[in-house]
């Protein structure tokens, strides 16, 4: 053998190079940051995407099992943010919104004899506060829903917002304040009224926002799909 043919001329050190070791580097470093990222994910977040992954298997699982399933008809009744949501998503699931933007609690009232009149096997989806953090002024809807005779009734909590930019915008709320508020509901909610809390969902899969209240459209999506997903495992 000529001892020449023992060495690689540099036509091949390229090649061995960019089409074998950097290759392999890459892909050494990718896992050792999806590795660190998965292992460092807050707690919380976990659980949250777990629960959110359970739920779809569910719903998944009893379709198959039972593939005839019996549509929900849906009330949603909130602020702006229920206003951006219904102006975001496209769907053929039957819902009435009742929505306006900077509404309140009394809101509800003003709308009274609407609401009274709508057909009580409506799933209701109650979300005002984000304008009015009145625990006291909330309960008294709920009630009042359970009153009127409504079957499923669920109040989702005021979801978060990125304080820095909502300030700049002028908007005077945090999100202690809003936690406040959640957990005041929480523990006075009617009887046969159930939570939703996106308030966590959110905060820990992060928001789009340009001005620090109101969402963009993904996070809209996000958030619906939520409160269908969790209602239609109650459902099944």
């Amino acid at each position: 053998m000529d001892k020449k043919d023992l060495y690689l001329d540099v036509g091949q050190v390229e090649v061995l190079i960019y089409k074998i070791i950097i290759p392999i580097v890459i892909l050494s470093v990718m896992s050792i940051l999806v590795y660190s990222y998965n292992a460092n994910e807050p707690y919380e977040f976990k659980a949250i995407m777990k629960e959110q992954e359970s739920i779809s298997q569910q719903i998944l699982d009893k379709q198959i099992n039972e593939p005839v399933v019996v549509e929900n008809k849906y009330l949603f009744i909130g602020d702006s943010r229920f206003v951006g949501m219904e102006q975001s998503i496209r769907t053929d699931k039957d819902i009435v919104w009742i929505d306006k933007v900077g509404a309140r609690h009394d809101y509800y009232w003003d709308n009274y004899d609407i609401i009274a009149s709508i057909d009580k096997d409506r799933v209701v989806v109650y979300e005002l506060g984000v304008n009015d953090l009145d625990s006291n002024a909330c309960i008294n809807v709920l009630n009042d829903l359970q009153r009127l005779g409504f079957k499923s009734i669920y109040f989702v909590t005021v979801t978060p917002v990125n304080e820095e930019i909502a300030s700049s915008y002028g908007y005077m709320i945090n999100n202690e304040q809003i936690n406040q508020f959640n957990q005041q509901v929480i523990n006075n909610v009617p009887s046969n009224v159930k939570v939703i809390d996106t308030y966590d969902y959110l905060r820990y899969n992060g928001i789009e926002t340009d001005d620090g209240l109101h969402y963009r459209s993904n996070t809209y999506h996000l958030w619906f799909q939520y409160i269908i997903d969790k209602i239609s495992l109650d459902k099944l």
